[in-house]
């Protein structure tokens, strides 16, 4: 289990997360804890064979109002605009990074040059990251 190996407690609701980030810096809240709701439509995809919106929308929740947010999309042009409806809903409390993610995760491939899209206060920018660049 991950979470045990880089020492990460599990909350078990969105109240047990916000006590354990007073002291911990950093909490895991399972979706099940929060939205289960939620939960159950990403589940979906088994049924339907294909992911639908909700996955998008979950990506965007922020339970714990972080002050930065990760955001990984497989879809070409889909990075821009989950920075661009970030900051259009008025979330601009936070920073948001979006990037071409492993397989539509947050995983961002150090290999590869991309655009990686910020959304802030300030409003939406983009910064090229080349496969050198990263590598320096």
């Amino acid at each position: 289990d991950y979470l045990d190996k880089f020492a990460i407690n599990k909350a078990e609701s969105a109240e047990d997360a916000k006590r354990v980030l007073e002291t911990q810096n950093i909490v895991y809240l399972p979706l099940s804890a929060f939205a289960p709701q939620a939960e159950t439509m990403i589940g979906w995809k088994n049924r339907y064979g294909l992911r639908t919106p909700i996955n998008t929308v979950v990506r965007a929740l922020n339970p714990g109002q972080a002050t930065v947010g990760i955001r990984g999309s497989f879809h070409p042009g889909f990075q821009q605009l989950h920075a661009e409806v970030e900051h259009e809903i008025g979330q601009t409390a936070h920073a948001v990074v979006s990037f071409k993610g492993q397989s539509g995760e947050s995983e961002y491939n150090p290999k590869v040059s991309q655009t990686v899209w910020l959304s802030q206060t300030s409003g939406v920018t983009s910064h090229y990251w080349t496969e050198q660049m990263l590598s320096e």
